[in-house]
Order: C-alpha cells, then structure tokens, then sequence
C-alpha cells in the first residue's frame, strides 16, 4: 500500500491517521516564540530591580541574572526544541524508507529461501 498520492504528496487522510506528522513545523513555531519570551523576560529582569524572587537575592546582580537568563535560557531551549525534531525526523526518515522498501524487496520465496526456522523442525 503506498503512502502518498500521485504527485509525491500526502493527502488529508494521512494527516488523520497519523502518517503524516506536522509536529516537526509545530515545533520551529513554538521554538521561535519560547526565544522570543526568553530574550523578553531576561531584558526585563535587566532593567527591572524589583523583580520578584531575583530581588531577594541581590539587587546588584539583576543585569547578570538577565543577561545569563537570556544566553543559557535560549540555549537549553534550543536544545530541547532539536531533541524534538530530531525525533520527528527519524520517524520521516523511516517513513521514507518503508516506502522505498516496499517498493523493491523481493519476498523470500521469490528468490528461494526458506521461510521455516530451524527452531520450528524441533
């Protein structure tokens, strides 16, 4: 059974059974917007003493305290965001594979080869 139609493409029912994942792109988005938030809250924290649990800490320290909020912030963000799409691009790469498989291999039976196992003579 092939996954796509005519020209290359997956169709609306591969969107609604799941073959066809758009988490990939979801995620770039979400991505965009958590680096957005990040650099926002870290500019705030700089140029805003009195800021909740970091103005108990020190009020000196609060340009530091945004500054490596925005730097490490974004960078575990990153982070998180390539693990999920590492996963969703495995799951396409196999996708891809079954598909060009299917296509090209041959049973056992066509090219002559026993398809008992030696287990099952015992």
């Amino acid at each position: 059974m092939e996954d796509r139609n005519e020209q290359g493409r997956y169709g609306f029912a591969d969107f609604m059974s799941f073959k066809k994942l758009i988490s990939g792109v979801l995620v770039q988005f979400v991505y965009a917007i958590g680096v957005v938030y990040i650099f926002v809250s870290g500019i705030e924290i700089v140029f805003k003493k009195e800021y909740g649990f970091f103005s108990a800490i020190n009020s000196n320290n609060h340009v530091m305290i945004g500054l490596l909020i925005i730097v490490v912030g974004n960078i575990l963000w990153r982070l998180l965001c390539e693990a999920y799409i590492v996963i969703f691009q495995m799951h396409d790469l196999l996708v891809s594979i079954k598909s060009s498989t299917s296509q090209e291999c041959l049973s056992a039976d066509q090219i002559g080869l026993k398809t008992s196992s030696p287990l099952a003579a015992e």
